[in-house]
């Protein structure tokens, strides 16, 4: 018997041997490896998800499927650290797709509802004042009064306001205020070089406490000349 075939006799006569050489970690790792190099490569090309799973009588086991078009699937044993490395590969190329367009229109968003929010309390605010200063029409005018049983201009301004909420100096109150050119119901008027403070009402109008023989009341906003103001 010739050494050939001797050792063709010993691979035939020991099937279990040559199995375990073809099975050898040593020669198919880097094999496995390749392979997995590649489908990490095409998984962030084509942009498909990975899904991972281990069946328990196979061992460490991949499966690669793309979700969209003609599915992709291949079945093959790859070293636990390997397969948990290709999913965190996965999982950050799907997040980095979709965390940025989402971060953006949320801040919008936020930033929207911000808006509304800081306008409608404005506006919720300026009716309050309104409101309260038609309740005063019809009292009387005191020179330093601040209540409804007699006050002078800036007495029934202070009131109004600190009824809807908000504390103004005594006089020159538009010193707490913005100045502006577009007056809107519930803003400050202050007339005659700052003599003379009446709201606004809308519609050139205004309501303010004038004298003691006018007492307060409702009038238009040219009588005298004027600058309005408002609160942020």
């Amino acid at each position: 018997m010739t050494l050939r075939e001797g050792f063709g006799q010993s691979s035939a006569e020991n099937p279990a041997g040559r199995e375990r050489r073809l099975a050898s970690p040593r020669k198919t790792a880097p094999r496995i490896h390749a392979l997995v190099a590649a489908a990490t490569g095409l998984l962030l090309a084509l942009g498909t998800a990975a899904v991972a799973t281990i069946p328990a009588h196979t061992g460490p086991t991949l499966a690669l499927a793309e979700k969209s078009g003609t599915p992709l699937s291949r079945t093959f044993s790859v070293p636990t650290g390997a397969l948990a490395s290709l999913v965190r590969v996965s999982a950050a190329s799907k997040a980095s797709k979709t965390k940025k367009p989402w971060a953006k229109k949320t801040k919008a968003a936020q930033k929207q509802a911000a808006t509304r929010k800081r306008l409608a309390s404005k506006a919720a605010r300026a009716g309050r004042i309104v409101s309260m200063a038609r309740k005063g029409i019809g009292k009387p005018y005191a020179w330093g009064g601040t209540s409804p049983r007699g006050w002078d201009c800036s007495g029934f301004v202070g009131w109004v306001y600190s009824k809807a909420g908000v504390t103004l100096p005594r006089i020159k109150q538009w010193t707490a205020m913005t100045r502006t050119s577009k007056p809107r119901p519930g803003d400050l008027v202050v007339q005659n070089h700052g003599s003379h403070v009446g709201i606004y009402t809308g519609h050139g109008k205004m309501i303010s406490a004038l004298s003691q023989a006018q007492g307060t009341q409702t009038h238009p906003v040219s009588w005298m000349p004027a600058k309005f103001y408002t609160l942020q």
